[in-house]
């Protein structure tokens, strides 16, 4: 068996669970291992991991408390830490699915990934509901792009992504690892900007996620915690990014640190200077000006 792919999921539901099994049994390419890491869940999956065990290779750990409660990505971690020799990963929700090429597409891109030395390599994806139909059509994105650029077109532009759509390289992991941000919000963000460390992200087309959007998943639903976690993104953006992205997109996301400021009850005097410093920093007085009535009809709201 290869030991170049590991797939990990960190499960707490089963009721898309072997919707999502099925689809690793359905790859064309088997080679791969499945770690799931049981976040000591109501629901058992005993039965399933005996049903499916024999068509794909798993291995299991049912973890003696429940983590993910209080830091998604802490117990990101502690699955990630139950893979053996592999080098490279993908986090896949226990609700998403795979599509039948996946770990195929991945194998044919190996090579590119080592030629353009990229450690992330992003998959289509297809977002669908909670009976699996098809919300919209397949998002494909460019062969190769920077992380930044990902970011931009996320963030100020129209495109979605997701944690699952990625396979990363295990040493960026280690290197890097996950922000712990309120319900690893915006964790996978970050992780794409570090993990990168430059390089292209690379893209397969011709493979996909089904990501799926129910009221019972953290991305279906609104939460004052997704708030806390732009807030803290943006604030670790404006602080040690901004070199990353361009004039405009850092005048943008200082905006954004300061809206998530003001949304969460967080902003302060003394983040006056903070912002006018940096806003002059960019060379915008305009964005001086405006900051400066901003912040005066906040404080006095």
């Amino acid at each position: 068996m290869d030991n170049t792919l590991a797939i990990v999921i960190p499960y707490f539901k089963n009721d898309f669970f072997e919707e999502t099994l099925l689809s690793l049994q359905q790859q064309t390419d088997k080679r791969f291992m499945v770690y799931i890491g049981d976040d000591a869940s109501e629901q058992s999956i005993d039965n399933l991991v005996d049903k499916f065990k024999n068509d794909i290779p798993i291995k299991y750990h049912r973890f003696a408390d429940n983590l993910g409660s209080k830091s998604l990505t802490k117990q990101w971690d502690r699955c990630l830490k139950l893979i053996n020799n592999e080098t490279w990963a993908c986090i896949l929700g226990d609700d998403d699915c795979l599509s039948e090429n996946f770990v195929e597409c991945f194998y044919r891109e190996l090579s590119n990934l080592k030629l353009q030395k990229s450690k992330l390599l992003r998959f289509a994806t297809l977002k669908i509901n909670e009976k699996g139909a098809a919300l919209g059509s397949i998002q494909h994105n460019p062969k190769t792009q920077m992380a930044a650029e990902a970011f931009t077109e996320k963030y100020y532009g129209s495109k979605h992504s997701s944690l699952s759509e990625y396979v990363f390289s295990i040493a960026s992991y280690n290197k890097y690892g996950f922000r712990d941000y309120p319900l690893a919000w915006c964790s996978d963000d970050m992780a794409w900007l570090e993990f990168s460390n430059g390089r292209n992200i690379v893209s397969c087309n011709e493979a996909y996620l089904r990501f799926r959007l129910s009221s019972k998943s953290i991305s279906g639903t609104l939460n004052n915690n997704k708030k806390d976690a732009k807030r803290l993104f943006f604030r670790d953006l404006v602080l040690e990014k901004q070199n990353t992205f361009s004039r405009t997109i850092a005048i943008k996301n200082l905006k954004k640190y300061e809206v998530f400021l003001v949304i969460t009850k967080e902003l302060k005097k003394h983040h006056f200077m903070f912002f006018l410093k940096r806003f002059y920093k960019l060379r915008s007085l305009k964005e001086c000006f405006k900051f400066t009535l901003r912040f005066s009809y906040n404080m006095l709201k």
